[in-house]
């Protein structure tokens, strides 16, 4: 759904309730509730509106959470969710029990306050999304992840203040998932709906954005500074091969 589609009222309450409800969970939760996947990705880009409800957690919020909510593991998909008021659905991916990639520790610490929302920087969501992508890949959600990374890469080399966190995040097969998402003809004509000729220096401007960030990434070294990695290295692995992720 985009900003400027025709939207259904009751829908458009629904999808800003939420967004709404997240605004008052990241003040309450000051730098400990940071919100991931579609709202991130709006704040940093408002293109799409979204139903998501996502955010990743630290070890002491989670237990207010569950004071506060009935608060749901669901262990497959290595993350928990409860129903906020007004029967908004949250999911939450909590520190040290989650199988995402990036760990609380580095997605707080470079998390940014946009418009009441306290979202994860452009790299992770990078590194976040690319990964969603390939494990629904085929799919119409992996579709929508693919969006996703287009509408981070569109953005720019400097809005990525970070390539340490690229350089220690992406392997060698993220940065050819990537390379080939920005070069897929349906995927940028889609973003652009349907637009062949703007798609085409669209792909040229991403193509350029890929080619400096990967330079930076392969200049800057290994995990950065002050960085904690995850207690569990093969979790996110693991969590791969148990379901799809839902960012």
């Amino acid at each position: 759904m985009k900003e400027s589609d025709e939207i259904d009222p009751e829908m458009r309450e629904r999808i800003f309730g939420i967004r709404n409800q997240l605004v008052e969970l990241c003040g309450l939760f000051e730098g400990s509730f940071v919100v991931i996947g579609g709202w991130a990705i709006h704040a940093h880009n408002p293109r799409e509106l979204t139903l998501d409800g996502d955010a990743m957690v630290s070890l002491e919020t989670d237990g207010t959470l569950r004071d506060m909510f009935e608060v749901t593991p669901n262990p497959r998909m290595k993350k928990k969710q409860f129903v906020g008021k007004d029967g908004f659905d949250f999911d939450i991916y909590v520190e040290q029990q989650h199988g995402l990639r990036v760990p609380y520790s580095r997605l707080s610490a470079l998390a940014e306050k946009k418009d009441g929302l306290t979202v994860a920087c452009p790299e992770h969501l990078l590194v976040l999304k690319l990964d969603a992508a390939r494990d629904r890949k085929g799919s119409g959600k992996g579709e929508k992840d693919k969006q996703d990374v287009l509408s981070l890469l569109a953005l720019g080399t400097p809005s990525f203040k970070h390539a340490g966190e690229l350089a220690a995040y992406l392997t060698d097969d993220d940065w050819h998932d990537l390379k080939s998402i920005v070069s897929d003809v349906n995927s940028t004509e889609q973003y652009l709906g349907g637009n062949a000729w703007s798609a085409k220096t669209f792909r040229a401007t991403l193509s350029s954005t890929f080619g400096a960030l990967k330079k930076a990434a392969d200049t800057t070294g290994d995990l950065p500074s002050g960085s904690s990695p995850d207690p569990n290295p093969g979790l996110a692995k693991k969590a791969r091969s148990l379901g799809e992720r839902d960012i």
